[in-house]
């Protein structure tokens, strides 16, 4: 946790590391409770990053509590998080270096071990922890309960036990850490956030009293209210005011925490006016000047602090020293010839200090006191536009220093010629010029900021370029200084000898500020503030102004799972990564409309510039995106841009020219504008320009190394903290409060999975949210088919999935409920203790539709419906749905159409059906429409015209639900949900061979369709998915293993018609070879993705244990999985109720009877999508389709 080193001016300069301290805002989502949790607090292992406090009384040993939340940023090491004791006698909790959790006492040998099955892995969202241990319990089991996000835990992998009333280093006086083990390596600290911790002495408590599930089924904190006990606590986090503050117990124990390598920095200075930041013990830039604590070790001994800032053009400068020692005289500055602040290049302020090569120079006067008796340090940022501004033929270019040509003058210089080729530092005594060179040529400098320092400390000088120690150390001890004729940027006397360039903040102390390498400030300092905004629940109060750092949510930031693994490594709560060679990594959020604003910052390495950024679509693999290295991009679909040359933009396989160079330290800025399809860089708060225009999709950013032999590095801002340059108006921070509403926040109340076991004997299964429209069971521990039933075939008609067979009329499900279904006795379904899983899809609430009607001349005037080809049909209506017949078409002027039990209606004999029909309007003027509601049990009704004999037919009101649809060639009975994205669509194949379409319901092309012949035993389950099936004739079959085929290439007919889906309708061919014989009874299951509950696509598999990341934008709770270019790879089915934790390995297949299998297939479900762990081939390798259904968007998702 670096020290914050962005000295931008912030948008909210003046408040204390925006909003620290008590009196602060709250910013936070207020839970279902009203509780808000403000911020959390980052830890990064390496930098050893933990808090501590010693008891000074021991509390409760046997009894106590512990909860928080936590965002889990490393994988595959031991983390440990909460502890008491140290590596002789450790009592605490820690992750598995396998991301197991585990709560034991290891002395030696462990004591006890209680450690899950499931690991945690999952570094984008937040999950909640509750650890009640109470070992006077009789039960052994009961000393120790895990809660994950309210659930407790049952499944260990080791459940070892404490003995009963054992005591143990938690609650005695022995140090407590948080975020380590002392004693423990850095790299066994924990990596993540933390928030909203308590820890309660003397009582083990239900996770109840720290949470509770809202109405959408999400775990939400709130506030506990109960007693703490002597040494309970409560860090809150949320009082950012101080480093030491950080620590605060907010319970009113008064039990804080010592703060160690965490910082409370927002990660900007807010300056005075031509001030400079101060420098704190550790080399980086934090607090402000003019206010605030002075934290530099060196300040007592600064004699020079040059900002050399102002406005574009400007000619005033000011010595900054006086300000920060707290005493003593600034120096004067007289301005020679031309030297100019300038805003074309910065560093820190937004300007700097241009000397044109020719006699440019700021002399400083009141200057008795540069004087060098004893150590000393010298340093300034320097930036050398391009080569001509290195070399000066016969000598050297002055930055800082005096030249008389007598004793005590004293010089640092560049230059790139003659022996004088490098950075050094010289001076002039009694026995002549002694010259401390750096080594290093400063041509490999042009076109970057760089750092330049010379160190006397003890007798011994030394150079750093870039905080590395350069060249020799030079044992000097000698005196000198001169108090008139001292100059920045040139020399008195020899106007040749002037930087060609830009200077920034040039310091000089009479002490050695650095005594080895050190690291340098850059603009954002990477990881800035550890007390961010980035928290589990969502703002409802705060508004984003593009500032960054204004609101909470949960925060972007780079996905370690959708990322090369070859020499990369990530810090710093995942904002910032070190890539091997031409790596990539996406982030944690896609988006595909709105505006978005980041900004990403290279690191200090070789070619900085080739650390590039942009947006991306896809699903990873093990070398996350294939965008290519400095040779161009490769084959991911991405727009981005790069620093070398000239600046170089990049779409797909396209190069070209952009913007400008940079270089370490720049502020590369990223606006995504979804809502008008532009994508604009920018280069320290300037517009390079809009760099694409077009864009639409769905979208993540990205960081990559173009580089072809080097490793780079860099940090990314997403809004956790303030922005080193404000975003553009109306852009916003990627944080899930920012998201768009989801559609459906719950997707449970459309998709849910029950499990049971059998009782060989009638039985409902209940718990559903909805009332189940489409219901698939397996026996899970048995070999039995796939039994799928829906509701407008209606009860006891099997299909089954690994069959081709033809419906049968054999119950099973013999009932559809309000909040699930009843089973007969019937092994397939309900065998006895024998275990079972049934899953269940919403279409509707109910199948209520409006038809147009019009009056056409067909053999007489005939009632038509929604412009079908055909007059007078027969229409299936369901009971308890309600239908609106729209008369308001001018043909239906004179014809009122009216219902009847009689056919023909008062024509027939028969008498007008009133019975929830209500009649608005007249016929053939707007408005006009007869609306009925269908009656439980109602009788079979008929259609007809009140005034004229002949006009109408038959209305089925069916106790199965569906309603006629008649937007194809042929009608159909669909119900569906345009919410949920899924239909059931009903229809018959036709008497004559031909491409046919048929209406799905769903106002979206379905994605996803599994087509089935009722009647025709022999008919296969052909499966459209619209990644693979990208012609009329290619085909996938739900009941065989076999790849994508071509059934035209194969000798049979097209599959789907003439044309691939629309919005409205799909396509089939009946035929000889075709998918369909004549007049079949058909039926089909339709589905298209709905944002944040169900995803339908592909990945590319790598069939690697580290595989393919997919991202779904929710939690998934059900995922079907298959290989299409392999005949022999099976369909897959995981669920979350089957596998509760990671990782998911239960497996059931549709096309084949197998009771469920685990092992092989392997894959962690996760807040916003899964990620493959497993070398199958079947599910990680070649070319793979999904399709998924949501328990929680990822706005609201908790890790998994």
């Amino acid at each position: 946790m670096k020290e914050c080193n962005t000295v931008k001016q912030s948008p909210l300069a003046g408040i204390a590391a925006y909003g620290g301290g008590a009196g602060s805002v709250i910013f936070g989502r207020k839970g279902v409770g009203g509780y808000a949790i403000e911020r959390s607090l980052r830890f990064n292992n390496a930098d050893s990053a933990y808090l501590s406090r010693t008891p000074s009384s021991a509390g409760n040993r046997r009894t106590f509590t512990w909860s928080g939340w936590i965002k889990k940023c490393g994988q595959g090491s031991f983390q440990k998080f909460f502890f008491g004791g140290n590596t002789s006698d450790e009592h605490g909790f820690r992750f598995e270096d396998n991301d197991q959790l585990s709560v034991y006492r290891y002395s030696g040998s462990f004591t006890f071990q209680v450690k899950t099955t499931r690991v945690f892995r999952d570094p984008s969202a937040f999950f909640h922890l509750v650890v009640a241990y109470d070992s006077t319990q009789a039960t052994t089991s009961n000393r120790v309960k895990i809660y994950i996000n309210g659930v407790q835990e049952t499944d260990f992998a080791t459940a070892n036990y404490p003995s009963q009333n054992s005591e143990y280093g938690i609650n005695n006086t022995v140090e407590h850490n948080i975020g380590r083990l002392s004693g423990a390596p850095s790299s066994e600290y924990f990596n993540g956030y933390l928030a909203d911790v308590h820890f309660i002495d003397g009582q083990a408590l239900a996770p109840t009293e720290f949470g509770e599930t809202n109405d959408d089924g999400i775990w939400d904190p709130k506030e506990f209210d109960g007693s703490f006990g002597t040494n309970g606590f409560h860090l809150k986090f949320d009082d950012a005011s101080t480093k030491a503050a950080l620590g605060t117990d907010s319970s009113g124990n008064s039990n804080t925490f010592t703060v160690n390598n965490l910082s409370n920095f927002d990660g900007t200075v807010a300056l005075a006016t031509g001030a400079l930041p101060i420098l704190n013990t550790t080399g980086n830039y934090g607090g402000t000047i003019g206010s605030g604590t002075r934290t530099d070790s060196s300040s007592s001994s600064i004699v020079l602090a040059l900002p050399l800032n102002g406005a574009n053009n400007g000619t005033t400068w000011s010595d900054e020293s006086a300000t920060i020692k707290g005493s003593g005289s600034a120096k004067t500055i007289t301005r020679n010839n031309d030297a100019i602040t300038s805003t074309t290049e910065s560093f820190f302020y937004g300007s700097s200090t241009y000397f044109d090569g020719n006699g440019d120079r700021l002399v400083l006067g009141n200057a008795s006191d540069l004087s060098f008796t004893g150590d000393f340090t010298v340093e300034t940022w320097l930036y050398l536009p391009d080569s001509t501004t290195i070399g000066y033929p016969n000598g050297d270019r002055q930055i800082v220093g005096v030249w008389t040509g007598s004793n005590n003058d004293w010089l640092m210089t560049y230059s790139g010629t003659g022996s004088h080729n490098t950075f050094l530092f010289q001076i002039h005594t009694g026995g002549g010029t002694v010259f401390f060179s750096s080594g290093v040529d400063m041509s490999n400098y042009v076109g970057q900021w760089v750092h330049l320092a010379t160190v006397r400390n003890s007798g011994s000088i030394q150079n750093y370029v870039n905080g590395v120690a350069s060249g020799s150390a030079y044992s000097n001890s000698a005196s000198f200084g001169q108090s008139s004729n001292v100059s920045v940027g040139g020399r008195v006397g020899s106007d040749a000898n002037s930087v060609k360039g830009y200077l920034s903040d040039t310091r000089i102390y009479l002490s050695a500020k650095y005594t080895g390498n050190f690291d340098v400030p850059s603009r954002t300092g990477g990881s800035g503030c550890d007390s961010l905004f980035d928290v589990p629940t969502n703002d409802t109060t705060n508004t984003d102004s593009g500032a960054g750092g204004e609101v909470s949510g949960n925060y972007c930031t780079l996905n370690p799972l959708d990322s090369g693994t070859s020499n990369t490594t990530f810090s710093n709560g995942n904002l910032e990564v070190n890539f091997g060679v031409q790596m990539s990594c996406r982030s944690t959020f896609f988006v595909s409309s709105g505006k978005w604003f980041w900004e990403m910052t290279p690191g200090n390495s070789q070619y900085p510039n080739f650390f590039s950024t942009g947006i991306a679509k896809g699903a990873g693999d093990d070398q996350g995106m294939d965008i290519g290295g400095g040779g161009g991009p490769g084959n991911t679909e991405a727009y981005g841009f790069y620093g070398a040359s000239s600046g170089k933009k990049f779409q797909n396989n396209s190069v070209s020219n952009y913007g400008s160079a940079y270089t370490a330290g720049d502020v590369i800025g990223t606006a995504l504008d979804l809502d008008n399809g532009t994508l604009t860089f920018y280069k320290n708060g300037s517009s390079l320009g809009t760099a694409f225009t077009g864009i639409s999709g769905t979208w993540s950013p990205f960081i990559a190394n173009q580089a072809t032999a080097l490793n780079i590095n860099g940090s990314v801002n997403f809004g956790q903290r303030p922005f080193a340059y404000a975003a553009p108006s109306g852009f916003k921070a990627l944080c899930t409060t920012n998201l768009p509403d989801p559609t459906i926040s719950d997707g449970s109340d459309y998709f849910d999975t029950k499990l049971w076991t059998g009782t060989g004997s009638s039985r409902s299964i209940t718990g559903y949210n909805f009332s189940p429209d489409f219901v698939w069971i397996k026996k899970r521990s048995g070999s039995t088919s796939h039994n799928l039933f829906d509701i407008v075939r209606g009860a006891n008609k099997p299909l089954f999935s690994d069959q081709n067979i033809a419906e049968l009329s054999d119950g099973r499900l013999t009932a559809f409920n309000s909040d699930g279904f009843t089973l007969d006795s019937d092994n397939a379904v309900n065998d006895n203790n024998e275990t079972h899983v049934g899953w269940a899809w919403d279409a509707g609430a109910n199948s209520n539709k409006t038809y147009a009607v019009k009056v056409v001349s067909d053999s007489g005037n005939k009632y038509r419906f929604d412009d079908f080809g055909t007059s007078a049909v027969t229409l299936d209506l369901a009971e308890g749905s309600t239908y609106i017949f729209d008369q308001s078409d001018s043909s239906n002027s004179g014809h009122p159409l009216r219902f009847s039990t009689t056919s023909n209606g008062t024509h027939g004999g028969g008498t007008e059906y009133t019975t929830g029909v209500t009649v608005t309007g007249t016929p053939g003027q707007a408005g006009a429409k007869t609306t009925i509601v269908v009656a439980a049990s109602a009788p079979t009704l008929y259609y007809y015209c009140s005034v004229h004999s002949g006009m109408g037919g038959q209305a089925n009101t069916n106790s199965t639900a569906g309603a006629s649809n008649f937007d194809g060639s042929v009608q159909a009975t669909v119900k569906a949900s345009q919410t949920a994205g899924f239909s059931i669509v009903n229809f018959n194949s036709q008497s004559s061979n031909a491409n046919y379409t048929c209406g799905h319901g769903l106002s979206a092309a379905p994605e996803l369709i599994f087509m089935k012949s009722r009647t025709r035993s022999g008919g296969p389950w052909w499966t459209f998915h619209a990644s693979v099936c990208d012609t009329v004739a290619k085909t996938l079959f739900l009941n065989t293993s076999g790849a994508v085929s071509d059934n035209v290439a194969a000798g049979g007919g097209n599959v789907w018609g003439a044309a691939l889906p629309t919005n409205s309708v799909f396509g089939f061919t009946t035929g000889s070879g075709s998918a369909h014989t004549q007049n079949e009874t058909v039926i089909a299951y339709c589905f298209t993705s709905v944002a944040g509950y169900s995803a339908i696509g592909s990945y590319t598999g790598n069939s690697s244990a580290d595989g393919a990341f997919v991202y779904t934008g929710f939690r998934p709770a059900f995922i079907l999985l298959k290989r299409t270019d392999s005949g022999i790879r099976t369909w897959e089915i995981h669920d979350t109720a089957r596998s509760p934790g990671n990782v998911s390995e239960n497996n059931l297949i549709p096309n084949v009877s197998n009771a469920e299998s685990s092992g092989s297939a392997r894959l962690d479900i996760l807040s916003n999508g899964f990620k493959l762990r497993t070398t199958s081939n079947g599910i990680n390798n070649g070319n793979m389709i999904y399709a998924a259904f949501a328990e929680n968007p990822f706005q609201t998702a908790r890790a998994r």
